[in-house]
């Protein structure tokens, strides 16, 4: 008997923790294709508010051989530098090194916090 209730238990436990992770739904809006000629060093944008603790995250899904991640830099705007819940830019910059295609992933969420991100785009690049 209570092996089948310590079975029952870890049962339900499996199905909370699966429930718990992560999934994120695209939004056809947020899916962007771009046609990268080989060798070429490209920059993908985007706006985020460092001073809430979110910023973005890179998922790479596919051949990180295809496209290379180079560096990421923050551009705070100026005037809101010193604001709380001021807006930045994060800029990240990529090297194509082969043809072929690749996805990148980016997740807006907090680091710390095991949640699902409250935004995310999806870049399809095709190295020519």
């Amino acid at each position: 008997m209570r092996q089948i209730q310590l079975l029952v238990f870890i049962f339900i436990l499996l199905i909370v923790y699966n429930c718990n992770k992560r999934v994120m739904k695209f939004n056809p809006e947020k899916e962007k294709k771009l046609s990268i000629e080989n060798n070429e060093k490209f920059i993908l944008s985007f706006e985020c508010s460092p001073s809430t603790g979110y910023s973005w995250v890179l998922d790479y899904n596919s051949d990180s051989t295809i496209v290379e991640f180079l560096e990421k830099n923050m551009e705070k705007k100026q005037k809101e530098l010193n604001l709380l819940g001021g807006k930045a830019t994060e800029k990240w910059e990529f090297k194509a090194n082969k043809s072929g295609k690749a996805n990148l992933i980016f997740y807006y969420q907090r680091s710390w916090e095991d949640k699902t991100p409250i935004d995310s785009t999806l870049y399809k690049i095709k190295v020519k």
